[in-house]
């Protein structure tokens, strides 16, 4: 005979994640989330996400991609019309390296960084033949 309504305190956490998903509640599912993190250990989190950490960038050398990124704004300065199109008149903030990718090409430096294996004369090869 059960001496609890649930077998387990996962199985009461599952039911409220559970109900909070049903009702739309994504805030109370965010809080769970914010309680729950602090306690749970890194490695357990690697273990069941590594795949998607990689996909995301996060074992990526950051002296890499930094450098990555550079070379690449340098290149939108230097052989693209990232300057006339910066310097239209509108109403909103100066245009970013990053908005000019996002406009010119649908992507994103992470994106590039990503596709392109971190090689920056590949992923410049794929810009310029969309110039």
């Amino acid at each position: 005979m059960a001496t609890y309504k649930w077998d387990s305190p996962a199985e009461w956490l599952d039911k409220k994640i559970q109900k909070l998903s049903d009702s739309g509640d994504v805030t109370g599912l965010c809080q769970i989330l914010r309680d729950i993190l602090p306690n749970i250990d890194n490695d357990i989190i690697q273990n069941i996400y590594q795949e998607e950490m990689d996909e995301d960038g996060y074992f990526e050398d950051l002296d890499k991609k930094d450098v990555f990124r550079d070379r690449l704004h340098q290149w939108i300065e230097n052989e693209t019309n990232f300057f006339h199109l910066s310097s239209q008149p509108y109403d909103g903030p100066k245009m970013t390296h990053e908005d000019f990718l996002r406009l010119q090409y649908s992507a994103t430096v992470d994106d590039l960084y990503r596709d392109h294996g971190g090689d920056i004369e590949e992923a410049i090869s794929y810009l310029s033949e969309d110039m």
